[in-house]
């Protein structure tokens, strides 16, 4: 297993050539919140914008958008049907479909809501999105009640399970997950074609190669919510703008961490948050 280190993820980021446009860095097609749950696509989409990307379509339940508007200026909004409890429906196939036809990546998961509707489109996107998804939260949900989906997919998969949802994928307890992390990263990542983020003190990640890498940025301030939305946002980004799945993950979970160093510094442990790692993040990307 190999330390993830600076020089590493530096060499990911090169300079920005003079003719760039918005264009050149993706479009992410971010497929999250539901109602209760707007702070996972606020977060999500915002930590894509802060690490790159060249432009963020938000697909999301209709009657959310007021509130997910009032907090993010950058990104376009596609308005999708919903079911009564406030998740995306089924019925917004065709016009969810449309929007992800102009991207460059998907993600898909945070706050989406765990019920047959929101496991459907998670399924379809797999089966018939033929570019790189992220698959975070709610879309980990949906998978672990069809490992096999995972085989269907015609894109590169990242799943950025935490150990909870990694015990859910695996069926087995939690207590095994943590006892055997990079056993079980790398297992489930060569078994379904799939890179594996898990999530947690010293993030493992595995590609379906059976190469694990190992992440010590971060700190115990993290654990709370919002971090894995962020976490997510960033990987996505970074594929939009090109990075190799395998690089993308990479890059992400160091400059997540990273990030949260800088904010325990400043704010404490205690009194950090996800939108603090988000909004720390410029200080890091000067760096490179």
């Amino acid at each position: 297993m190999k330390k993830i280190d600076f020089e590493q993820v530096k060499k990911n980021f090169p300079k920005r050539e003079k003719t760039a446009h918005k264009g050149t860095f993706g479009t992410l097609a971010c497929v999250c919140g539901s109602r209760g749950f707007a702070g996972a696509a606020v977060m999500s989409a915002e930590a894509a914008i802060k690490s790159g990307v060249g432009l963020v379509n938000v697909l999301l339940p209709e009657s959310i958008y007021n509130v997910t508007a009032s907090f993010l200026k950058e990104p376009i909004f596609t308005l999708l049907k919903e079911t009564k409890d406030g998740t995306l429906s089924v019925e917004c196939r065709k016009e969810l479909f449309l929007a992800l036809e102009k991207s460059t990546v998907c993600l898909i998961g945070c706050g989406l809501g765990n019920n047959e509707d929101t496991r459907t489109l998670v399924f379809d996107i797999i089966k018939n999105y033929d570019r790189p998804i992220v698959i975070d939260a709610d879309g980990i949900n949906a998978v672990s009640t069809n490992i096999n989906i995972l085989r269907a997919a015609k894109g590169p998969v990242i799943l950025t399970p935490h150990p909870g949802e990694m015990a859910r994928l695996l069926k087995k307890d939690v207590t095994f997950v943590t006892e055997n992390r990079e056993s079980c990263a790398k297992k489930f990542a060569i078994e379904n074609d799939v890179i594996i983020v898990l999530k947690g003190y010293g993030t493992i990640i595995a590609d379906k190669s059976g190469d694990t890498f190992i992440n010590f940025t971060g700190n115990p301030g993290m654990a709370s919510a919002g971090m894995g939305d962020v976490l997510a946002g960033m990987i996505a980004s970074f594929l939009a703008q090109g990075m190799s799945p395998l690089n993308a993950a990479i890059s992400g979970v160091y400059l997540h961490g990273a990030s949260g160093d800088i904010c325990a510094e400043k704010f404490s442990q205690i009194s950090m948050s996800a939108t603090d790692v988000i909004n720390e993040l410029p200080s890091l990307f000067l760096k490179f």
